[in-house]
C-alpha cells in the first residue's frame, strides 16, 4: 500500500486551507474556521466473527485482547466543490502490536487502517460548540501476523463504512467519540507477506467486518 498517497491525503485535508478564489473546478479541502484542528485517535474494534477466540467479538468483549488503534485524523467539515460540503473524518491508524496465540503457534498482531468518510450530515448545525454527525465512507489496509518464519502472513481489507461521531468543543479542546461499523468486502484468506519463507502454517479464513470505537481528542494552540 502507498504510504505516501495516505499521508498526502491526511495532511491536505488535515490542514486549513486558505481562501481561494471561486473556480468551476471541484477541488478537495478542508473549510478554514477558528476550530478546525488534527486529532488523536484511540480506539477498539470488535469484530463480527470470531478467530481463535483471540480477538473482541460482538457479545464477546474484554478490554485487553486486540484489535487496539492508535493514529491521527480529524473529525470535521470537508468541501467538495465550491457549492458543496459534507461532514465526515479522515484517519490513519496502527494497530497496536500485541501477542496472541494461533493454535500452538506464538504470534504478533500489527497493522494498519486508512479510514475516510466520504458523505456525511451534521444533524446539530444550530449549535456552535457540537456536532453529532452521520456519514458514510470506506476503511482499508490489511492486518499481519508475524511468528518468525512459520507464520509471516497479512489479510488486506477493503471495506464501506458507516459511521456516527459527536464532536464537543470544551475550551481549547475538541473531543469526539466515534463509532463505525465497517463490511469486509476484500477476501478473506490470509496470504504470506513478500518476504515469508516456505512452507507457511494455515490460518482460517477471517471476515474484519465490525465494529469500531474511537476517542478522539485535538488542542486548539
Amino acid at each position: 500500500m502507498n504510504f505516501r498517497l495516505i499521508l498526502f491525503l491526511l495532511c491536505f485535508c488535515s490542514y486549513p486551507a486558505p481562501a481561494v478564489k471561486a473556480s468551476n473546478w471541484i477541488y478537495y479541502r478542508v473549510i478554514k474556521h477558528a476550530r478546525h484542528i488534527p486529532q488523536l485517535f484511540v480506539g477498539k474494534k470488535i469484530y463480527q466473527f470470531s478467530y481463535y477466540n483471540q480477538f473482541n467479538k460482538i457479545g464477546k468483549v474484554k478490554i485487553q485482547l486486540p484489535i487496539t488503534y492508535a493514529g491521527i485524523g480529524e473529525n470535521g467539515k470537508f468541501i467538495i466543490s465550491r457549492k458543496g460540503q459534507y461532514y465526515g473524518h479522515i484517519a490513519l491508524l496502527f494497530v497496536v502490536p500485541q501477542p496472541i496465540m494461533l493454535d500452538t503457534n506464538a504470534c504478533k498482531i500489527s497493522g494498519y487502517l486508512f479510514s475516510m468518510s466520504v458523505y456525511g450530515y451534521n444533524l446539530l448545525k444550530r449549535k456552535k460548540i457540537d456536532r453529532l454527525v452521520l456519514s458514510a465512507g470506506f476503511n482499508f489496509g490489511r492486518l499481519r501476523i508475524l511468528n518468525n518464519n512459520l507464520v509471516r502472513q497479512k489479510n488486506p481489507v477493503f471495506a464501506p463504512m458507516l459511521s456516527t461521531a459527536y464532536t464537543h468543543w470544551l475550551g481549547s479542546l475538541k473531543l469526539s467519540l466515534n463509532v463505525q461499523y465497517d463490511f469486509d468486502m476484500s477476501k478473506i484468506n490470509w496470504k504470506k507477506t513478500n518476504n515469508a519463507s516456505e512452507p507457511q502454517a494455515k490460518l482460517n479464513n477471517f471476515n474484519q467486518s465490525g465494529l469500531m470505537a474511537f476517542v478522539c481528542l485535538g488542542y486548539e494552540f
